[in-house]
């Protein structure tokens, strides 16, 4: 999704977003399809620091589904958007005039979408939706077209933080395995560690 080309759904960029089918009295059918997507992964967390434009802990609001046509229109892929408060800006606050408290916009791939006649699901292998109320700390790069961010290496470098302090990545890349069951504090420690000496 580097290359996107803007053909997003307003209610992507809505605050609150209204969730699928509500109010709708018989469930519509769901079309579940896999995706999958292998994102180049460094080594290293001063690599990962580097290629981001913003590192922060954030706490998805709401969400909702559509689509974006990218590689010059001829393909188009489902997403979820996520409205997202930033509780901790770990690097990068600068970029954009992010500070905690901040929301914004993060755009994942997969999710659904309403069709009509029918509910298309996307589930991208290896990768989880983003639950409201949860924290998260991600790297994520800027998407001037979306006016939103995305994760830098995708599922890779979305870290869940969980209520026991320990952190549950999506990932299997390198920097993804070392920090599954290590504490909030030592991810939170390297990731400083790299931003200081940028």
């Amino acid at each position: 999704m580097n290359t996107l080309v803007v053909s997003f759904i307003s209610a992507l960029l809505s605050v609150a977003a209204t969730p699928l089918n509500q109010g709708a009295s018989v469930p519509k059918p769901i079309r579940v399809e896999r995706e999958y997507i292998r994102p180049a992964v460094e080594n290293t967390w001063h690599e990962l620091v580097r290629s981001s434009d913003l590192v922060a802990e954030v706490e998805p609001v709401s969400a909702a589904g559509g689509e974006v046509t990218h590689y010059y229109g001829s393909y188009k892929s489902v997403v979820t958007a996520y409205s997202a408060s930033i509780t901790r800006v770990i690097a990068g606050g600068d970029h954009r005039g992010v500070v905690t408290g901040s929301r914004i916009l993060v755009v994942m791939p997969g999710g659904k979408i309403d069709r009509g006649t029918y509910v298309q699901h996307v589930i991208v292998q290896g990768s989880e939706p983003l639950n409201p109320g949860q924290k998260y700390v991600v790297a994520l790069k800027w998407v001037s077209q979306l006016e939103g961010w995305r994760p830098l290496w995708y599922y890779e470098t979305v870290f869940e933080v969980q209520p026991d302090g320990r952190i549950r990545s999506f990932g299997n890349g390198p920097l993804a395995r070392e920090m599954n069951g290590a504490s909030t504090a030592s991810l939170l420690e390297r990731l400083s560690v790299a931003a200081s000496a940028q």
